[in-house]
């Protein structure tokens, strides 16, 4: 007696060696699955599966990338698709049930309750389509944006690009200006005044951090020196000794979240001694801010719980400042840092939003070797904001002892 047929439909079966996809009219009966090139069942099938050795019939929309697909695994890997969701559903339902030993007569009028059941469990299926179109919707989206915010990203990059350029090719026509009146025979005073002259004519382009200062280093008389500077212009003669190291390459410090009352610490070590004389700290980045450094201390060791050989005698205020993003603070008196010894710069600071500095060096090579490291902070301390690699601990101002 021929073996009744549960269901038929034609699907597209994709071809176990050369993976092309290809029209079959599946049948299923009570105890096999088989696919045939045409509707003709008498016919040698292309496929004859076992009910009883199927051990999974599954989808397959997103593995396959093809809509309507389903796997069905006997042995090996079957891939099949149909024209909707509702034959995805059916087929899958039917399959599972005969192989879990469920018993399913033809659908015709008298059992169209089983076969609407069979259909009506959809909820995880037919979630796999609308899925794959979420989330070709939202790649589509995500791109767009990507490339909006690469188009604007790339106009602020030509026209920061622009600025820096015009900026230095005044700066340089400064710097040509000022050679051509040194190397001239007048007087040093006549120097001096034409060198003010020709640059305060020049200067009308817009300052940036990297070149926003112009030095100029010549020897004078200490007992000339009132005479050819006005008394109301202030004068600091820095130690020709003195250097400067800036942990950071980016010296426009960027705007961070932290505000309030903090700790930071930062420590460092050297690889022979120097007289430390300062710090820089990054300043408030709104004009009108303003912050408080209560507590300024530098430390032997690597806690902030360090034995203290520096401590700062007043309060530091630290206004807004349109011309720098670092304040100095200056060391009451010079402090002697020892080689190959860890200490500590802590600062408890209240106020505005600052600057900060980011992508800092953990080691600064020249003249002296700077290494810096992650404080150990007790208990009592974890509110800092400052590490190797930023922070608004930006500048170490000293000299060789």
């Amino acid at each position: 007696m021929e073996e009744r047929i549960i269901k038929a439909g034609w699907v597209q079966k994709r071809s176990a060696y050369l993976k092309q996809w290809r029209r079959r009219w599946l049948v299923m009966r009570e105890t096999s699955l088989c696919t045939y090139k045409t509707k003709d069942i008498s016919q040698k099938s292309t496929m004859n599966l076992s009910i009883s050795e199927i051990t999974e019939a599954i989808p397959s929309v997103l593995e396959i990338e093809k809509d309507f697909c389903f796997k069905i695994i006997c042995n090996e890997e079957y891939y099949m698709t149909v024209d909707s969701d509702k034959e995805l559903c059916l087929w899958l339902n039917l399959i599972n049930h005969i192989r879990m030993g469920r018993n399913i007569s033809l659908f015709d009028a008298p059992h169209f309750s089983r076969e609407s059941k069979a259909m009506s469990d959809e909820s995880l299926i037919t979630s796999f389509s609308h899925t794959k179109s979420l989330i070709n919707q939202r790649e589509e989206l995500l791109l767009s944006n990507l490339l909006n915010i690469y188009e604007t990203y790339k106009v602020k990059a030509e026209d920061e690009h622009k600025i820096l350029t015009e900026s230095l090719t005044s700066e340089m026509e400064n710097c040509r200006i000022v050679a051509e009146s040194l190397s001239s025979d007048s007087s040093v005073l006549h120097k001096i005044q034409q060198i003010q002259r020709l640059t305060r004519e020049r200067q009308n382009f817009r300052p940036f951090d990297n070149i926003n200062e112009s030095k100029l280093k010549i020897s004078l008389d200490p007992e000339i020196v009132p005479k050819i500077i006005r008394p109301n212009i202030k004068v600091s003669l820095k130690s020709p000794s003195e250097i400067t190291v800036r942990r950071t390459a980016i010296t426009r410090a960027l705007k961070w979240r932290y505000t309030g009352n903090r700790i930071d610490a930062l420590s460092f070590s050297i690889n022979q001694e120097i007289m430390l004389i300062g710090i820089g700290i990054c300043s408030p980045y709104k004009q009108g801010g303003q912050i408080c450094v209560k507590e300024f201390k530098i430390l032997c060791g690597i806690s902030t719980n360090s034995h203290v050989v520096y401590r700062h005698n007043d309060n530091v205020i630290i206004k807004f400042n349109p011309e720098d993003s670092v304040h100095r603070i200056t060391i009451e008196k010079s402090l002697l840092i020892k080689s190959n010894t860890k200490y500590t710069v802590f600062l408890n600071i209240e106020g505005s939003h600052t600057y900060k500095c980011v992508d800092c060096y953990p080691q600064i090579e020249g003249q002296v070797v700077w290494k810096f490291f992650n404080t150990t902070f007790i208990q009592s301390h974890q509110t800092n904001r400052c590490d190797i690699t930023c922070g608004p601990i930006a500048d170490f101002h000293y000299i060789i002892s």
